[in-house]
């Protein structure tokens, strides 16, 4: 792990370097009807922690409450977006290796990276940028570098 950094960020840092290129907004919010669900509920959690919670906690028990906090702000973001998050990348890898579930097509790349397979380098490319930049929306949303199409 790079130290002082989330490692996601440094992931999105090396995508960039290695394969630069743009990257498209990320995967927009959807809305929701009226029925409580389980994101709300989290939501709900984190608000009551951040709001009554941390006011009576110092110290060490503070800061872990808001990595608590913060952990529960990726929970609400993987709600919100990983099923579409995912269905980009199954997208992506199925133009780039064909029909199967999002695992093992996960995996079918990765062993033909490993034997050198010849893949559609662009379309390589961008498919494996735009799936580190959807999961770093999800770790980290505020980083720039997802935001920024040029990089």
């Amino acid at each position: 792990p790079v130290i002082g950094r989330r490692s996601s960020e440094a992931q999105m840092d090396c995508v960039r370097l290695l394969l630069p290129g743009t990257t498209c907004p990320t995967v927009a919010a959807r809305e929701n009807d009226n029925i409580p669900n389980v994101r709300e509920l989290v939501t709900s959690v984190k608000t009551h922690l951040d709001e009554t919670v941390r006011e009576q906690l110092t110290g060490a028990d503070r800061f872990l409450l808001r990595v608590a906090v913060n952990a529960l702000s990726m929970v609400e973001r993987e709600l919100t977006l990983g099923e579409e998050v995912e269905a980009v990348e199954l997208s992506g890898l199925q133009a780039l290796l064909g029909q199967g579930d999002l695992q093992s097509l996960r995996w079918g790349l990765v062993h033909a990276i490993r034997a050198g397979q010849r893949l559609n380098e662009v379309s390589l490319h961008d498919h494996l940028r735009q799936t580190v930049a959807h999961r770093l929306a999800i770790d980290q949303p505020t980083y720039s570098a997802i935001n920024d199409p040029e990089g």
